[in-house]
């Protein structure tokens, strides 16, 4: 990786208005739980979903996961 690459500024003054969601996995041993609830409620301004896996629940809950999905699509 190029140096320019890890200073290249974003050319973006706000993000675009989105909806946004965060799924917490409640299992995740690699990305910690409470820390995630958090940076979504801050940073991303949502309310996370939850979902019973470890970090990769396409693996472990791929139907559960997969509803969960549906259900935001209908949401909005």
């Amino acid at each position: 990786m190029r140096m320019e690459q890890l200073a290249e500024i974003c050319p973006l003054n706000k993000w675009p208005d989105a909806p946004v969601s965060y799924v917490v996995c409640a299992k995740d041993r690699t990305l910690n739980p409470a820390w995630c609830r958090q940076a979504a409620r801050e940073r991303l301004r949502c309310e996370p979903l939850e979902i019973d896996a470890g970090h990769c629940p396409h693996v472990s809950r791929p139907a559960e996961l997969a509803a969960l999905l549906c259900d935001l699509l209908d949401a909005k």
